[in-house]
């Protein structure tokens, strides 16, 4: 595939890098009455259409997982890929006899499951973005446009590369749903002139208290270049100074609907 954002000639071919994708070793179990009437030429198409889309980890690339077991699920027809027989599932513990026919399940308990689809965060090594934008792979934080500080000066090169990312018709960021509004635009062109940046490198947290033992909060913490606390971001909670919010007397709330729910129950009284 051509490169379709380059702008400047004699761009050498883009080195993706292949990183080891998440492994889901959990099986799932399908009705058994489903199983056996299910036909042995569409049950193999279906299983090469999963194998195709299943992606293959990197040549000599190994990981040791952490794997919690969850129990023996027997199978009928002497094969593990038999139909379901949920009366020889077993426990973890449990023996398991030779001539028994199922397989063990198990949770990959290091395995982190993002969305398979597009989602506003979908950006790593084996995403189209970076044969499109012709750079290789840098595993690096994301970027949020909303704060940054920029030599305008400096940088003219960059940002009207930002701008051409931006208001490109038709733009591929767009139509091919590689990323979302202009999140990392001003990262992808910075790396793409080869122009140096620096990224904040604590990484975001979260502000809010504890209640009952149970933490509430939406608000991020920016930090500065030293670690320490530089913005609060409050997302959809914002400050507009205007009281959105009436106010609420719990105590009273809390009679009022206790009330109702015996009244539901067709309590009238209070038992003595």
């Amino acid at each position: 595939m051509g490169h379709l954002l380059n702008t400047t000639e004699n761009q050498p071919e883009a080195k993706l890098s292949m990183p080891i994708p998440s492994v889901h070793e959990k099986t799932t179990t399908p009705n058994s009455n489903q199983a056996s009437k299910l036909d042995p030429r569409n049950a193999n198409a279906q299983a090469e259409e999963h194998a195709r889309s299943v992606k293959m980890l990197p040549a000599e690339e190994k990981k040791q997982r952490r794997l919690k077991c969850v129990g023996w699920r027997g199978t009928s027809h002497c094969t593990p890929h038999g139909p379901r027989d949920p009366t020889s599932d077993k426990g973890c513990y449990d023996v398991v006899i030779n001539s028994a026919s199922g397989y063990c399940e198990v949770e990959d308990q290091d395995t982190d499951f993002w969305h398979p689809g597009h989602t506003i965060f979908n950006i790593h090594g084996q995403s189209l973005l970076w044969e499109i934008l012709g750079t290789a792979f840098v595993n690096s934080f994301e970027q949020e446009s909303g704060q940054l500080l920029i030599d305008r000066r400096r940088h003219t090169a960059p940002l009207e590369l930002v701008k051409f990312y931006t208001v490109k018709s038709p733009n591929p960021f767009t139509r091919l749903k590689l990323a979302y509004g202009d999140k990392d635009l001003f990262r992808f062109a910075w790396m793409k002139l080869n122009m140096p940046f620096t990224m904040i490198q604590s990484p975001l947290a979260v502000a809010g208290k504890v209640i009952n033992g149970s933490f509430c909060g939406m608000t991020m913490v920016q930090h500065d270049m030293k670690g320490e606390v530089l913005f609060l971001h409050r997302n959809s909670n914002k400050l507009s100074g205007e009281v959105k919010r009436k106010k609420v007397y719990h105590r009273a709330q809390a009679i009022n609907n206790v009330r109702e729910k015996l009244l539901r129950q067709g309590i009238c009284e209070q038992p003595q």
